[in-house]
């Protein structure tokens, strides 16, 4: 897979989330007196905040779901084989203690990042120390490990862009094409074009 379509569909991905969450932002920010009109959002903000909501969509689906199904769809390349064996001892032993993850599997790497993300005053010292300080260290700690990860449940959801949990994240006149649309014809990747909706 050509590295500069990730790199520039990475770029346009954080560009996209910030823009778009900044403008709702704007929005809402004409109908409540008390929003912060010059609200900031950083971008591992917005990227955890995909993450976590994407997470939440597909936590309960059963293998038949559309959205699980795309989310796994090309699974391989964000998980390596098995991402269980890319993080840290101590960060997998403490993911072992309160349940069981599937390390072929996208929703649970998903998983993974947010529980440790909520929980993470819980975990010990050493772990703390591995996935480094919220929110900057940690998210670079997962994306550096698992770097086709953003655009990859970016470029899942895409079609359920629509549903209102998911509408700070995509632009609504705009869709970017799916990176597995490219895997068929690595020529492709070179070109960058936009969906008109």
């Amino acid at each position: 897979m050509n590295k500069l379509f990730y790199q520039t569909l990475l770029s346009f991905v954080c560009c996209a989330l910030g823009q778009q969450t900044t403008q709702n932002s704007r929005e809402n920010s004409r109908t409540d007196s008390n929003s912060n009109n010059g609200s900031f959002y950083a971008p591992e903000e917005i990227g955890e905040g995909l993450v976590r909501d994407v997470s939440d969509r597909v936590e309960k689906d059963v293998s038949e779901s559309p959205a699980l199904q795309a989310l796994e769809r090309g699974y391989r390349r964000v998980v390596q084989g098995d991402w269980r064996v890319h993080i840290d001892p101590e960060v997998a032993s403490d993911l072992r203690k309160y349940r069981s993850y599937q390390g072929e599997s996208v929703r649970d790497l998903l998983r993974a990042l947010r529980n440790k993300k909520h929980h993470y005053r819980e975990l010990t010292e050493e772990a703390q120390q591995s996935l480094g300080e919220i929110p900057t260290k940690f998210t670079d700690y997962w994306l550096s490990r698992f770097p086709h990860l953003l655009t990859h449940t970016w470029c899942a959801m895409q079609p359920f862009r629509h549903e209102p949990m998911f509408r700070n994240y995509y632009h609504e006149l705009y869709a970017f094409g799916t990176d597995d649309q490219y895997e068929e014809d690595p020529a492709e990747t070179e070109s960058y074009i936009f969906t008109y909706l």
